[in-house]
């Protein structure tokens, strides 16, 4: 019995995990800042995690902040920026 109820709690974390990566992603799709289709995001217990590329700072803080308000709880920007000196970040 405890088997099965850890088996569902999983279950309904993962469900949950789909859920917000959709919203974010759905929040990516429509920002006039964001270049949706150059990032992927994963979700692992509503900590979202973007990963890919992007032309410039401000898109990078855009898409930490459409993670934010699609419901990630955390969000962890693993984003490349392509344009711009790589080795330093905006204050």
């Amino acid at each position: 019995l405890q088997n099965i109820s850890s088996s569902m709690s999983s279950l309904i974390a993962t469900a949950r995990d789909v859920a917000l990566k959709d919203d974010i992603e759905d929040e990516m799709f429509w920002s006039p800042w964001v270049q949706a289709d150059e990032g992927v995001v994963t979700v692992r217990d509503g900590v979202a995690t973007l990963t890919g590329f992007v032309d410039n700072w401000s898109e990078s803080l855009s898409a930490t902040e459409n993670a934010i308000e699609g419901g990630a709880r955390k969000v962890i920007n693993n984003l490349t920026v392509r344009n711009g000196p790589t080795h330093s970040r905006p204050n």
